[in-house]
């Protein structure tokens, strides 16, 4: 797979990314619009709440909230126990 494409002018050599490349470029963007997003509201709760587990709980329902908006419908998001586990867990996909 090309991943630069160069072009030889002229006035010396450029390169570009090919379309596959910036078709990638776009969606590591696209994530990381996503990824910031999450954190800025994350760190947003901090002004008004000091209270760790309510934090928390604010926190995994921001980012459950998130993976049901992304995740393909066949996937559901939970929170919940797992057999012969004693702790809960926070995000469960299935």
């Amino acid at each position: 797979a090309e991943f630069v494409i160069a072009s030889c002018k002229k006035d010396g050599v450029s390169f570009s990314l090919s379309p596959a490349q910036r078709a990638r470029e776009k969606q590591r963007k696209f994530s990381a619009t996503i990824a910031g997003e999450l954190a800025s509201l994350s760190q947003r709760v901090r002004f008004i709440i000091d209270h760790g587990p309510t934090v928390g709980t604010y926190r995994e329902n921001l980012l459950q909230s998130l993976l049901r908006k992304h995740l393909p419908e066949r996937y559901h998001v939970a929170t919940g126990f797992i057999f012969g586990l004693s702790r809960q867990i926070d995000i469960l996909i299935y």
